[in-house]
């Protein structure tokens, strides 16, 4: 077959020489060697992949941390600290694109903080005191 390792051919003609009962067993069998190779190599292996995969969608162990601290806060699970996030966020991109500003208002519509530092390359959002 194209694509196909070198090597299993021999492999699927020892299975097919087999009788039907004993394919599972064998099968099995072999499953059993190769666990402690396997077990050892994921255990090696898995970790820094996952870490490059997650660090490409902007995980890190401090967004980890708020997270959780939010969540934690908020009685919300974490998916839905990240969605309300990230519509806050583009809510705040829509703003500033339209020349208008977020800011926290008291309940009597004075301004306690202006939020600034959204989509302009800065690591987050300042608030301003008043």
């Amino acid at each position: 077959m194209p694509g196909e390792k070198p090597g299993i051919e021999p492999f699927r003609q020892f299975l097919a020489s087999l009788p039907d009962d004993q394919k599972g067993q064998t099968i099995d069998s072999i499953a059993e060697l190769f666990k402690p190779v396997l077990r050892a190599s994921i255990e090696e292996d898995l970790p820094p992949i996952f870490d490059r995969m997650l660090a490409k969608i902007g995980y890190s162990e401090e967004i980890a941390g708020l997270v959780q601290l939010l969540a934690a806060k908020s009685n919300d699970n974490k998916q839905d600290v990240l969605r309300k996030a990230l519509t806050l966020y583009g809510l705040a991109l829509d703003a500033q694109e339209k020349g208008n500003r977020m800011a926290i208002l008291r309940p009597d519509d004075v301004i306690v903080h202006d939020v600034i530092g959204i989509g302009q390359g800065q690591e987050s959002a300042q608030p301003v005191s008043r």
